[in-house]
């Protein structure tokens, strides 16, 4: 009976102009539903919610109807975790897949659809594959790309690997290495005790400091591996840094003719 796809098109503004005289039966819920007559139940739930949320076969099509309106999806998804608890039921587990879905948060899918569709689930979990294969076979650029079409909102405590790939998918094209230094940094500031995000960062601003005789970026590398304990690292960045400590920084250069940039093309 019910749909995933939302091919449904709706303007949440005209429900304002929608009023019933009663409830109506689980009957007449279920042949609304079958019409698509969406903006009738969310409206006849809503002006009569205190007599029909006792009915979970009522709520089931309210839910169903509010994620197919265009425009009221986030009320959808609060919906359903409010009469989940109000009913204690999992039942809507499946439909909150498709509400994390649509938002691209696919590492909660792939929760959501584990045992509840396993055609979604492996359609989900082939993007992670297809990621993860892009960074094997070196493709940095198409990794960049990729994760920005499909995964940006897809990082969480169980999937900071996908966040690692694309740093350095960006430090390794060089065009992006200044990218991967606000990425990495903008990771840290999530996650700030996770050890691949370190060392990424570390590498990074030991490039720069390498590349552009900046102590600076030195300096922050040599405190990162100081913590990780990585002695090695630590002896060789002090002793290029001590070759730069009467240098002016190319570093600056760089940003200022960044700058200057900016300002002619404004």
């Amino acid at each position: 009976m019910f749909h995933f796809f939302k091919n449904f098109k709706g303007n949440p503004d005209t429900l304002l102009q929608i009023h019933h005289e009663k409830p109506f039966s689980e009957d007449e819920f279920k042949a609304l539903y079958a019409k698509e007559s969406f903006d009738q139940i969310i409206t006849n739930f809503k002006q009569f919610k205190d007599t029909l949320e006792t009915n979970e076969e009522i709520v089931n099509t309210f839910l169903w109807s509010l994620w197919l309106f265009d425009g009221l999806e986030d009320e959808a998804y609060d919906q359903m975790q409010y009469y989940e608890k109000k009913h204690n039921t999992v039942r809507w587990i499946r439909l909150k897949g498709h509400y994390v879905k649509w938002k691209k948060w696919y590492h909660l899918a792939l929760e959501f659809y584990k045992d509840t569709d396993q055609e979604i689930y492996d359609e989900i979990d082939h993007i992670f594959i297809e990621y993860k294969d892009l960074n094997l076979e070196g493709r940095y650029n198409k990794v960049i790309q990729f994760f920005e079409k499909h995964l940006y909102n897809s990082i969480s405590e169980n999937t900071l690997w996908i966040g690692e790939i694309y740093v350095h998918a960006l430090f390794q094209t060089q065009k992006h290495v200044f990218d991967a230094k606000l990425k990495v940094d903008e990771f840290l500031e999530q996650y700030p005790n996770h050890i691949p995000y370190l060392n990424l960062k570390a590498e990074i601003y030991s490039w720069i400091g390498q590349t552009y005789h900046d102590r600076f970026h030195i300096k922050e590398a040599i405190q990162i591996y100081e913590s990780l304990e990585n002695s090695d690292l630590v002896k060789r960045l002090r002793d290029v840094s001590s070759d730069y400590q009467n240098e002016v920084s190319d570093f600056k250069k760089v940003l200022t003719k960044n700058v200057d940039k900016g300002k002619k093309s404004s």
